[in-house]
């Protein structure tokens, strides 16, 4: 039996997390996790990932999946379950939490399924920068070292939609 017939013997070919593709939500510049300005992302807390320097004020889904939670309390966060098992967190600035929502509209509801590239929320660029705070994109992958890390395949600059980074690959 060839390596493609043990998968689907063992239940390993559907399902499998392994290559999940993640775009990124925004336009702008790729900046590693690690030198973001919130130390519970840049120390992995909330798993490995990347950022992005936005250039543009609406979100894109980084994976297709269910959107498990959407903003609530402040509007800031989609948390989507991928379909391919990776938790995905796509987060909008440091400290954005005590804006209390303000500058934030999220476009879509707890239990929507979303497709890769589906807008999640818009925000005001000149709303964060009025608070003094800083306006970058996160998507974290909390499972993701259950799921063999996430690796970025670009750096510099990226438009919204292009594959950034690669789940278990």
């Amino acid at each position: 039996m060839g390596l493609l017939g043990m998968l689907r013997a063992h239940g390993g070919e559907k399902g499998e997390p392994s290559g999940t593709q993640l775009l990124s939500p925004v336009p702008g510049l790729l900046v590693p996790l690690s030198q973001v300005g919130d130390p519970v992302f840049s120390a992995g807390a909330m798993g490995e990932g990347f950022a992005v320097r936005p250039e543009d004020e609406t979100v894109l889904s980084p994976v297709s999946g269910t959107v498990s939670v959407a903003g609530a309390p402040n509007f800031h966060a989609v948390d989507i379950a991928g379909d391919g098992g990776a938790e995905v967190l796509v987060h909008v600035g440091v400290d954005t939490v005590e804006m209390g929502g303000r500058g934030f509209k999220v476009l879509v509801r707890p239990g929507q399924r979303v497709k890769a590239g589906q807008a999640l929320l818009a925000f005001s660029r000149d709303l964060i920068a009025r608070a003094g705070l800083d306006d970058v994109v996160i998507v974290s992958v909390p499972n993701s070292a259950d799921l063999g890390g996430v690796r970025t395949i670009l750096d510099g600059r990226v438009d919204a939609g292009t594959p950034v980074a690669r789940v278990g690959a």
